[in-house]
């Protein structure tokens, strides 16, 4: 991973800031979006991990909640995992079964969607 994704907005960190207020080292991601810096705070120095170096053997990055496309994205490095790793017939077996539950969700929601879509036509 070249760039550390921002935890709390998904953007690039340029640079992490520290703060010292009393006793305590505190950190900020920090954007430099154009012309202007924009900070995001991440937690205090002594406690803070940055969370996708936790899942980097699983080729996983976590997204900040600025980025719309992230279920799409985590989908997508999850899968990828799934092809390059060696899981136990067991975990396949419960990863097939959490996966087809997401299916029924998805399509489920795809149902009320289109319902939607069709009254709204309906009523115009």
């Amino acid at each position: 991973m070249d760039k550390e994704i921002c935890p709390r907005c998904g953007r690039e960190i340029s640079w992490i800031e520290k703060r010292v207020i009393g006793s305590r080292t505190y950190l900020y991601a920090v954007h430099r979006v154009g012309r202007s810096i924009k900070k995001c705070y991440l937690g205090p120095e002594d406690t803070y991990i940055y969370v996708s170096k936790t899942h980097s053997n699983d080729g996983l990055i976590f997204w900040g909640l600025i980025r719309s496309d992230r279920l799409k994205l985590y989908l997508s490095s999850i899968l990828q995992a799934l092809s390059s790793s060696d899981f136990s017939e067991e975990d396949l077996r419960d990863i097939l079964f959490a996966l087809r539950d997401a299916e029924r969700v998805i399509e489920e929601k795809l149902r009320k969607k289109r319902e939607e879509r069709r009254s709204r036509a309906l009523t115009k």
